[in-house]
């Protein structure tokens, strides 16, 4: 009897132990992912901080009249055009999601921080979603009829 009660306790100590190096393994993870994160964002910040800055000079601007203005008017125009996406790097949190392994995670705050990290992308999403709309009726559709009555397409 007391034999199987101390195998018993072995094995639930095993157990712990396991879960314990999963739960270290996903933070190691996280800790990388939002490590990656503050690089993405510094360059997501960058990148649409030269998009309003090709904009602003693009619609402050003037009709080309030599191929170096014509080239650099496409290439200024080609910033403001083009739209990139954020894409944040959820990929610990999304398996820890799909693995049903978020129970793993022992810090309340470390869980709340990441469900509260989900819904601010979430947020962002929603607010890209509605700030291309509104680079579509605003700049993109009258920036297309003037280049076509400039002439330039």
């Amino acid at each position: 009897m007391i034999g199987v009660l101390i195998a018993l306790q072995i094995n639930n100590w095993n157990k712990a132990r396991k879960e314990r190096n999963k739960e270290v393994n996903y933070l190691k993870n996280l800790k990388a992912d939002l490590v990656s994160e503050i690089k993405n964002n510094e360059e997501f910040v960058n990148y649409k901080y030269h998009k309003a800055k090709a904009y602003s000079e693009l619609i402050n601007g003037y009709a080309p009249t030599s191929i170096e203005e014509v080239k650099t008017y496409t290439e200024t125009f080609g910033a403001v055009f083009i739209w990139n996406t954020f894409v944040p790097n959820q990929n610990t949190y999304k398996e820890l999601l799909s693995s049903d392994n978020l129970s793993l995670i022992k810090s309340d705050s470390v869980k709340n921080g990441l469900l509260e990290l989900d819904k601010l992308y979430a947020a962002i999403k929603t607010g890209e979603e509605h700030m291309r709309r509104e680079y579509e009726a605003y700049i993109y559709d009258p920036q297309a009829e003037n280049v076509t009555n400039v002439g330039c397409f």
